[in-house]
Formats: C-alpha cells, structure tokens, sequence
C-alpha cells in the first residue's frame, strides 16, 4: 500500500492540481472528519460512519460486484487513519482521506482547521472543503506591539507559530532632569522609537516575503501600531490589519483571536470582490456573470478568477470533448454531471485560474446570477 501524506501547509494550488489528475475509473472515496471542540462529543464519529454505511448500500445496490468490493477495501485501507482522526486526544481539528479504488495508494490530509465531515465517491477526490480550507487558511502575519518589545507570529490554518521577536533598547536618562534636558531627552527617545519601528518594519517585510503573507494583523498600544504602519511599504501597508484589543502572545485563545480578525477582513474583501467581478461583467467589461457564461469562459481557457456561492448545488453536464455545460442547455451528445462545481473548480485550476469560495453578503450579491461569476483574462 501507498502512502502520501499532507498537512494543511501543503495545500497551494499546486498540490490540489495534482491531487484532482488521481483520476480513477472505479472512483476515489474521499472522507472527509471534522471533530467538535469538545473531544467527548461523538456525533460527527457517528454521522461519519452512516455516511460510510450509506455509501456502501448505494453502491452494492449498483449492482457492480467488483465496484463494492473494492469500495469496502478502500475503506479498510484509510479506516485506521480515520480512527486515528476521530480520537479525542486530536479533537477540535480537521481532516481527509483518499482513495482510489483501483490502486492501494491512499492519500491523508491533517489541518488544524474543522472540516465538515462528509463522504464522497467520485471519478477523482474531492476538493472542495480544501478549497474553502485553502481560502480560509492562507498564510498571514501577526506583529504584537508592547512598549518593550515586538513580537512577529505566523498565522496560517489555524496555528501560531513564533518567528521573531525585536527588543528596544532605551537610553539612560542619568537621572531627574528639566527644562531644556527634557525636551532634548523627548527628542532622543522619539528618533529612538522611529528607529526601532524601522526595524520592526523592516523584520516584518523580510518576514513577509520569506512566509508568503497575505494578510498582516497589528496590535498593541496605538502610538505604537500606528507609526509602524507609516514604517512598512506601501505594499504591505495595504494588507495590514489593525486590532485595538491589545492582543498577547501568552493568552492560550490568540489563534482563535486572530482567525477571527482574519475572517472579518476576509468577509469585507470578499464583498468587495463579487462587487468588482459583477461590475466588470455588468459593464462589457472581462467580466461573466451567470453558470452559463462561467462554464462557457473556463472552456475556452479565459477564466482567470472565478467566485462562487459555497452554499449552491450547480446541475449541469460534460459534452463527449470535456466541454462544461449548464444545465438544460447541452441537446444530444452529453452526460449529467451532478457534482457540477468540482468540475468547474477543477477547469480553472487546471487553467491557472484563481478561485473564490463566497458566503454571506459577498455571495448575496451573486443570487440573482446563479451564485457564480468570474472575471476573465480577455
């Protein structure tokens, strides 16, 4: 048997690319687990093993003997890395499996992120949850700002690690002093300060390359966050988050502070995403709106970010040449294809083309457009 195992910070576009070409003609069984905070709580192993027990029933009532046999061997194979996932002593975090039922490779994906449990029987894995898990996950700063010191984080799927930390030095005062002694001591320690959010800044931006951060959360004291805002590049000045609530390095709940910080700067951007995507569409710009005028982009190869409704089930169907289609338009040649979405999200990441899980108010904006739009490259 084969085995390949992933983390969370494995997952780029690129390592998805690859895991949707694990085609298989029998099908890849993906499981999916997602065990709640509390580790006494055994409803998601239950809801999981139905899922299973569901899927196995379908199947056997196919009628392919071979199919069903090399389902429950599938399931056999990722069964102790699933147990595994499901013990209490790794509750609060996500999970996946793969498995072609043709082949004894198997794939297993660790995050520190919930996932939703779910099974899936499919021609490749599904990818989906990764998707969201990817949007939601990726990589950002953290710089926590005391008078004393600053402290640099990396943020990504849920865990903090420590990088770096930059101390400031402070310049004896020799003593009480007044008058003119006072405001030339003001003056020294004011350039010191300068001088030491420069060196923050600069931390930061080695930092930020070095870790690919797309996002960067500042907190701590506002005379402090608000010049090493003015220190740092305009580039990074522009993904730059502020938090006023003081946040500490020792406080055991800081990753779920930061996540939440991220997810509402997350929200804010998607809305301003769908925003843009539709008004580009809407203006006869490089712009469709709409499944019909999506699927009709990425088959042409002109897709180069598509965003989507994560809550929607799109029906459609593949013609004999791979082509996508929306549904009821396809006459003739053609097979439904009910998993419509992971075949789109496969196209564009096949074609290079960005893509954008949507909820809430972002994907709100897309309800009269079938909840999909994408912005295109020509």
């Amino acid at each position: 048997m084969v085995h390949r195992e992933l983390t969370a910070s494995d997952l780029v576009s690129a390592a998805l690319r690859d895991l949707i070409r694990d085609e298989d003609p029998l099908g890849v069984v993906s499981i999916y687990v997602d065990m709640p905070a509390d580790g006494a709580d055994r409803r998601a192993e239950i809801v999981l093993k139905n899922q299973l027990a569901d899927l196995e029933r379908r199947v056997e009532g196919e009628g392919s003997l071979r199919r069903g046999e090399a389902l429950r061997s599938a399931i056999e194979r990722v069964m102790p890395t699933i147990e595994r996932l499901l013990d209490p002593a790794t509750s609060g975090r996500g999970g996946a499996a793969f498995s072609p039922l043709s082949t004894s490779e198997v794939t297993f994906l660790t995050a520190p992120m919930p996932l939703p449990s779910r099974v899936v029987l499919d021609s490749r894995p599904f990818i989906q949850p990764l998707v969201e898990l990817l949007d939601e996950g990726r990589p950002a700063g953290v710089v926590l700002v005391s008078a004393h010191a600053a402290e640099l984080l990396d943020w990504r799927f849920g865990d903090l690690r420590p990088l770096a930390r930059v101390t400031r030095e402070f310049a004896d005062d020799g003593g009480e002093r007044s008058g003119p002694v006072v405001d030339e001591r003001s003056h020294r320690e004011r350039e010191q300060q300068m001088r030491w959010m420069e060196q923050v800044a600069a931390e930061v931006l080695h930092l930020a390359d070095e870790q690919d951060w797309g996002r960067i959360v500042i907190s701590g004291d506002e005379r402090l966050t608000g010049p090493l805002v003015d220190a740092l590049p305009t580039r990074l000045r522009d993904v730059a988050l502020l938090d006023p609530r003081h946040l500490q390095s020792d406080r055991p709940a800081l990753a779920v502070d930061i996540a939440e910080r991220l997810r509402q700067d997350r929200a804010g951007r998607n809305v301003d995403l769908s925003r843009r995507v539709r008004a580009a569409a809407l203006g006869a710009q490089r712009g469709a709106l709409g499944l019909s005028e999506v699927v009709a982009a990425l088959n042409e190869g002109r897709v180069e970010h598509v965003i989507y409704d994560s809550a929607r089930r799109y029906t459609g169907g593949i013609g004999p040449d791979g082509s996508l289609f929306a549904d009821g338009e396809r006459i003739g040649l053609g097979t439904e294809e009910p998993r419509l979405l992971e075949r789109i999200v496969e196209r564009a990441l096949d074609t290079g083309a960005r893509v954008t899980p949507l909820d809430g108010s972002a994907a709100g904006r897309l309800a009269d457009a079938d909840g999909i739009a994408a912005l295109l490259r020509w």
